[in-house]
């Protein structure tokens, strides 16, 4: 079985989207195309928080790995009290700035997705996008949002789905999700719609849609598949299952 520690270094060492940009670690130049990266391809994140924020405004929300801080910034500026943690370092270092640039009010920290540092019933709403299928245990990391948010809460998870074009193109080209040949990332899962229903049964309300076609990585295909074609086929084999469930 993977370990943390394994998942841990891994991330060290490949800073989520950091390999798709070009600008000096940290500066002014880096922050806005990292943003803009990030926004152009994930269109449903500014979407789906939007929607947090009218059914939450002003909650104290807990972020389960923060990247490089973009959706925290994002959190932020809707307006929601944050906490984030990540379990690498360099994610809290380049969150930490991001939100210093922009003067942003955060409280950011490492953590562990399975063994959450905080009191049952803590949060209003927990957001994790694109992390739990990292963790070695996401059922124990599911367990822990439930047990840290509050009664009537909002979590908001992103999973991978396997059914879906992105996988099935990784499965065919032998290709790592988020690692490259020679750096396997570690620990990547995928899963049903059904499949994700039950890991989240516990909740009193699942509600589950599929969206985001194509990864980031897929390139010069982006710029020739016409974006509305793209949203419609996201939410018939999209990679991403957009998870909302109300405690």
């Amino acid at each position: 079985m993977t370990r943390v520690q394994d998942v841990k270094e891994f991330w060290e060492r490949n800073l989520c989207l950091e390999k798709y940009l070009g600008s000096q670690y940290l500066t002014r130049e880096y922050f806005e195309e990292g943003y803009n990266l990030r926004y152009k391809y994930h269109y449903h994140i500014p979407r789906e928080v939007g929607e947090l924020a009218s059914l939450r405004k002003g909650a104290k929300v807990l972020e389960i790995g923060v990247g490089m801080g973009i959706d925290t910034a994002l959190l932020c500026k809707m307006g929601f009290r944050v906490t984030g943690i990540d379990l690498t370092e360099k994610s809290v270092q380049a969150t930490k700035a991001r939100l210093a640039f922009y003067n942003l009010p955060a409280k950011i920290r490492t953590g562990n997705a399975e063994d959450l540092e905080f009191d049952d019933e803590s949060f209003d709403v927990v957001y994790s996008f694109g992390v739990l299928h990292h963790t070695p245990n996401t059922e124990k990391a599911i367990g822990e949002i439930h047990r840290v948010l509050k009664k009537d809460g909002i979590a908001f998870i992103m999973l991978y789905h396997r059914h879906s074009l992105n996988y099935l193109a990784h499965k065919i080209t032998n290709t790592s999700f988020d690692g490259t040949k020679d750096d396997w990332c570690p620990e990547e899962k995928a899963y049903t719609k059904d499949e994700a229903m039950d890991m989240f049964s516990r909740f009193s309300k699942v509600e589950i849609k599929v969206d985001y076609l194509f990864g980031t990585g897929w390139g010069w295909a982006n710029y020739l598949v016409w974006m509305p074609v793209k949203k419609i086929l996201g939410k018939l084999i999209g990679w991403h299952l957009l998870i909302r469930v109300t405690r």
